[in-house]
């Protein structure tokens, strides 16, 4: 006769071979299938981007236009001048014999000066590249101031059949404040070292008033952004005479 096997039995068996089955599949695979197995994929973060710091936009030609109207006449070089001349009286018949001369010295303030009003926003160039803005002028104008308080009389030459001091009436001076002006004119315009010296003053008098509000423009600039990364980028002023 057969012995029956009972069910505890065979219950145990088959727990046996599952939990062996669990053990052997799960907690230690195989190597080699463990290599078959797909690799969960490793993803990183991105690190976020940090703000940077960036110039503010600036109208440079408002401030500039502004202090050019308001400055209006700009003088820029002032000297002492003179220059010699004569004076004649005229005789009889306008004859040479009849007549007076007499040497004088004029004496006089030469003044260079710009119209800083007539800067038009054509005239302001700004060049981002190298951080620079053009400012172009127009040449000094030059204007002569006759002092006849100092003018200088010598002795008066007479001709052959006159005799005395030569009396200035107030025709002769009349004349004599003309004359003086176009003497003195010319001695200051025919120097050109003069003119390039008061171009020079110019440039650096234009240069000198220009920068500080092109400075403080910027500074208020980055000051209305109110952000730390708002950086301030100034610029130089190049005065160029036209």
């Amino acid at each position: 006769m057969r012995r029956k096997i009972g069910i505890i039995p065979i219950l145990l068996v088959v727990i046996v071979c599952l939990a062996a089955g669990y053990y052997l599949g799960y907690m230690k695979p195989i190597p080699y299938i463990s290599s078959l197995l797909p690799k969960p994929a490793m993803t990183e973060s991105p690190a976020p981007e940090l703000p940077k710091p960036y110039s503010v936009e600036v109208d440079f030609s408002k401030p500039i236009l502004e202090k050019s109207a308001r400055t209006k006449l700009l003088t820029v070089k002032t000297q002492k001048i003179s220059a010699a001349g004569e004076i004649k009286e005229e005789g009889l018949f306008n004859w040479a014999v009849f007549s007076k001369t007499k040497a004088v010295v004029y004496h006089g303030q030469a003044t260079f000066s710009v119209d800083l009003s007539k800067i038009g926003e054509d005239d302001i160039v700004i060049n981002k590249d190298t951080r620079t803005i053009d400012v172009y002028v127009e040449e000094p104008v030059l204007n002569i101031e006759y002092l006849p308080e100092e003018t200088e009389f010598f002795s008066t030459s007479n001709g052959l059949l006159t005799f005395g001091e030569m009396d200035i009436t107030p025709e002769m001076n009349a004349q004599l404040e003309t004359s003086a002006k176009e003497l003195l004119y010319e001695s200051v315009s025919k120097d050109d070292t003069a003119s390039k010296e008061a171009e020079k003053f110019a440039e650096l008098s234009i240069q000198e008033i220009f920068e500080p509000i092109i400075v403080a423009a910027v500074d208020a600039a980055v000051s209305e952004a109110a952000d730390p990364f708002a950086v301030p980028v100034y610029y130089t002023v190049n005065v160029i005479i036209k």
